[in-house]
């Protein structure tokens, strides 16, 4: 498990456990810890949370620790999603970088 207990939010704690629906809530409220919150969803291979943590498009560093740790964990849904964020990502950074 990553992290110390101590340091987490309410966020990391529905991310880590599967709790789409408290996710969704949570992100509408505040989402600060929304990166560290992917990198536990991503961990635990919460597929459905690591989509809305994706969708929510507010993903930092975290990112490369979340993909690392869903590799590891042969979390394929959650690699093959986090792969196509990536891809996505970089196709809008492109058509930035062109006008």
């Amino acid at each position: 498990m990553c992290g110390d207990e101590t340091s987490w939010t309410t966020l990391t704690f529905a991310a880590h456990n599967g709790h789409e629906a408290v996710a969704q809530l949570l992100l509408e409220r505040d989402n600060a810890g929304a990166d560290r919150s992917l990198v536990f969803a991503a961990e635990s291979g919460h597929e459905a949370v690591v989509r809305l943590l994706l969708e929510w498009n507010d993903v930092g560093p975290g990112f490369s620790e979340a993909l690392a740790l869903a590799t590891e964990r042969k979390h394929e849904t959650v690699v093959r999603l986090s792969r196509e964020y990536k891809e996505r990502l970089s196709g809008v950074i492109l058509s930035l970088n062109v006008h």
